[in-house]
């Protein structure tokens, strides 16, 4: 999808950079390793934090807590049981999500 989050995309992102074991930990059963801001900026590009924040309203340090909060559980709930491709919607869907976090 145009603008998407592709979650399939992003897992194999995170094992070719170094972040492999913090992605099994999301797709695993077990507790989420916990993802920092400049993890989420390297994985998904500045570029994609300003948009991000930009569409809610926040500032980008507060975008990026946010997604670095929401993408292990975004992972994690997608990973049990069903398709990490289908499950999320998107990045409408991530931003709706996120949106719930940050109450708006």
């Amino acid at each position: 999808a145009e603008g998407g989050l592709d979650l399939g995309e992003l897992l194999g992102k995170m094992q070719g950079s170094g972040m492999a074991d913090m992605a099994a930990s999301f797709l695993g059963d077990g507790e989420n390793s916990s993802m920092s801001i400049s993890n989420i900026t390297d994985l998904l590009g500045a570029d994609k934090i300003h948009e991000f924040a930009s569409k809610l309203g926040l500032s980008e340090e507060q975008a990026a807590g946010g997604l670095a909060d929401a993408l292990p559980q975004l992972m994690d709930k997608a990973s049990s049981g069903g398709s990490i491709l289908d499950s999320i919607g998107g990045i409408s869907g991530a931003i709706g999500m996120a949106g719930k976090l940050f109450g708006r």
